[in-house]
């Protein structure tokens, strides 16, 4: 994979985590010996939930089971999770949403649950720390066109609502 973003401070890596955990130490043994922090937001996309779900599943338990076998200084590990957390796939979420509510399906039926249930359990007892991070939208460059970019959508919005003369509203319940 390639990308067209170049950051001297950011070292983007590629790696399958839907293979076998050993393989996925191997490739990282000598990457990761001096990483400190780890940000994690890998996804596969599939129209149907359940098999959302499915593919989605496994991703993170394998990096971070092999990241803390292979990164002795680590310090931190973030993982951004979405909107799906908020089940925006299945229904209108609240608006305002709060790290404290309560989930509103099982930790089968959304993948983010047993993530944030498996990052919570490794680092208990770890010198590592987390974050936990749930952009509902995400604006940013992608390697081919994804529609769960929200740039061009809110674009569109806001150029139809000045051409309409009208305050253009957001969710938050502030006009821009």
């Amino acid at each position: 994979m390639t990308l067209d973003v170049a950051d001297e401070r950011v070292e983007f890596i590629a790696l399958d985590f839907t293979g076998p955990k050993v393989e996925l130490v191997k490739e990282m043994k000598e990457i990761y010996s001096s990483v400190t922090h780890s940000y994690f937001s890998s996804y596969i996309h599939k129209a149907d939930f359940a098999e959302l779900n499915k593919a989605n599943s496994g991703l993170f338990e394998n990096y971070l089971g092999a990241l803390i076998k292979v990164a002795p200084v680590l310090q931190n590990v973030t993982l951004q999770t979405g909107g799906k957390y908020y089940n925006g796939h299945l229904r209108q979420p609240p608006i305002q949403c709060r790290k404290e509510d309560p989930r509103l399906v099982s930790s089968n039926e959304n993948f983010y649950y047993p993530h944030e249930d498996f990052l919570a359990e490794k680092q208990n007892g770890s010198k590592w720390t987390y974050n936990i991070i749930r952009p509902v939208g995400i604006v940013g460059t992608t390697s081919r066109p994804n529609g769960m970019n929200m740039a061009v959508t809110a674009a569109v919005y806001f150029l139809v609502c000045k051409e309409l003369d009208v305050e253009a509203r957001m969710g938050t319940n502030q006009l821009y």
